[in-house]
């Protein structure tokens, strides 16, 4: 473990099609569970930690078998169960490769994903009621529905966060149980919660049947369960009935709901591609963007009044002026502003779509009116993740730090186990922080970080004095920035100045500068 990583601990390995999850002892094939021996893992882990040279025999004995004797013919078996275990023919190297008169060496490409080992890594549970809701299962005949049953999870998670009473853990957090066998009482545990919802849901032509329940962790027992067998037009309908059970049964009192109607033919289709592209949204990718740009000009188009679809346009808009994607920077920016403004006229009560504007307005130089829909947002909905990241993010721009960390830190525990945007604001923050290690673990943490992430790393590096590890940091962001914008600026740290201003939106000159300065400690010049 290097010295980035002092308070990391790798919690999953995750190559090809694959993922081993280390605090359960869990292997994924394209997800899923992969029944093993205990040893075939511990020899999985042995052989990819130490995946930079090849493993001897007489060490896999010893990591794995603990000194035990062992025949050489037992180690050979484990390695076909650990190949098979992996996708691969038992009689093929599948990622471990054998190397004769020595031993075994593995072969893929890693991702290593990090978590928190500290004093501080079990989560406490919140005084208020707190509940998980996971990724509903998809039971339709059809697999290519799955964005369905995860939109449907998404929307009942957001209702459900629209009550004060609870405290809900968000999305990404939530998925990352997906696929993984898991009991109630752990994944509670894991988050620091005390209830979990589950469920599944079904969709057959119009109609859709939804199963859910909400169970006690503590004690595993069911507290309420239901099936709701309607038409696709009242799927709406459904996810504010659960929402509303729940935190009557958890929370002891329901506030007013919002009253949502049932849909019928052109708003369903507007819905279904606004699910879609929400799936998309959250790749943070310039390919992903363009799609979900797609989708959601469709679902407008059929139904001109869909207020999200219209927030979450103006955020794809947004996200291809500030990360240089669009060919007319200042024209994605103009439509990222109409459109906003146009989703909260037409509908005040979606907190995401106050934030999506507010951080928007604040890249439009109109940072008070941003302040005002920021504090909106968080007033709608307290457990906004997006609400609270986002201004996190502009808060670290207007060098307000302390306000800053404080509202990534809430972002963080609703979402603990988030491993794209979270961290990359939060990476940001701790750098204008001053606490360069921890910025850079941060970054590290994340599952695919997009290039605006190298950025903070490479600042961080610099603070840091590791310059070399700077420059292979540099290498990776210069390709991706040739490969995503239609312009590229150059090489030289100069060449980038109009970039970063309009990318950044300093309202401080001194933070500005001190990130300006870590680049060149970082050996960019």
């Amino acid at each position: 473990m290097n010295e980035l990583q002092r308070n990391l601990t790798v919690c999953e390995y995750q190559f090809g099609d694959c993922r081993l999850v280390l605090p359960s002892r869990e292997i994924f094939h394209k997800g899923n569970l992969v029944a093993v021996e205990p040893k075939v893992f511990d020899l999985l882990v042995c052989l990819i930690s130490n995946r930079n040279r090849a493993v001897d025999k007489d060490e896999l004995q010893d990591e794995v078998w603990s000194g035990t004797i062992v025949t050489e013919a037992s180690v050979t078996r484990c390695v076909m169960k650990a190949r098979r275990a992996i996708g691969g023919p038992a009689g093929t190297s599948a990622y471990i490769t054998t190397v004769r008169g020595h031993g075994y060496r593995f072969t893929g490409s890693v991702t290593e994903i990090f978590g928190d080992s500290g004093p501080d890594s079990v989560m406490s549970v919140p005084d208020k009621p707190s509940l998980v809701v996971l990724p509903f299962v998809n039971l339709s005949c059809d697999p290519d529905q799955e964005y369905f049953s995860d939109g449907i999870t998404e929307e009942i998670t957001t209702e459900l966060s629209r009550f004060r009473s609870l405290f809900v853990i968000g999305r990404q957090s939530a998925f990352s149980f997906k696929g993984r066998t898991l009991t109630t009482r752990q994944i509670a545990a894991d988050l620091g919660v005390s209830y979990v919802v589950d469920g599944s849901l079904q969709r057959s032509g119009e109609r859709i049947r939804v199963t859910v329940r909400l169970v006690n962790a503590a004690t595993d027992s069911q507290l309420w369960a239901d099936r709701f067998d309607r038409e696709i037009e009242d799927i709406l309908l459904v996810q504010e009935e659960v929402a509303a059970t729940v935190a009557a049964t958890i929370g002891g009192r329901v506030e007013a709901t919002r009253g949502r109607a049932r849909i019928g033919g052109a708003q369903l289709e507007s819905y279904d591609c606004l699910l879609k592209a929400q799936a998309l949204y959250y790749e943070f990718s310039k390919d992903a963007n363009k799609q979900a740009r797609e989708l959601l000009e469709q679902a407008i188009s059929k139904n001109p009044d869909n207020a999200r679809a219209l927030a979450i346009l103006a955020a794809v808009h947004s996200m291809d002026s500030w990360s240089f994607w669009s060919d007319d920077n200042a024209r994605s920016q103009q439509l990222s502003l109409e459109l906003g403004r146009h989703s909260i006229e037409l509908d005040d009560t979606d907190s995401l779509a106050q934030a999506l504007f507010a951080e928007i307005l604040w890249d439009c130089d109109q940072e008070d009116l941003a302040e005002h829909y920021f504090k909106r947002a968080l007033q709608l909905n307290p457990n906004d993740v997006a609400a609270h990241a986002l201004y996190a993010s502009k808060l670290r721009v207007a060098a307000r730090v302390e306000e800053a960390l404080e509202h990534i830190r809430i972002a963080r525990r609703l979402d603990p186990f988030s491993l794209t945007w979270i961290p990359l604001i939060e990476g940001a923050i701790l750098l204008a922080a001053r606490r360069y290690e921890d910025s850079a673990s941060a970054i590290l943490s994340m599952l695919s970080p997009p290039n605006e992430a190298r950025l903070t790393l490479m600042a961080a590096l610099g603070q840091l004095g590791q310059v070399e590890r700077a420059k292979k940091v540099r290498t990776d962001f210069f390709k991706a920035a040739r490969r995503d914008m239609p312009v590229f600026p150059g090489e030289h740290l100069a060449d980038w100045l109009p970039v970063f201003e309009r990318m950044l939106k300093p309202s401080d000159g001194t933070e500005f500068e001190h990130f300006l300065e870590s680049l060149r400690l970082s050996g960019w010049q």
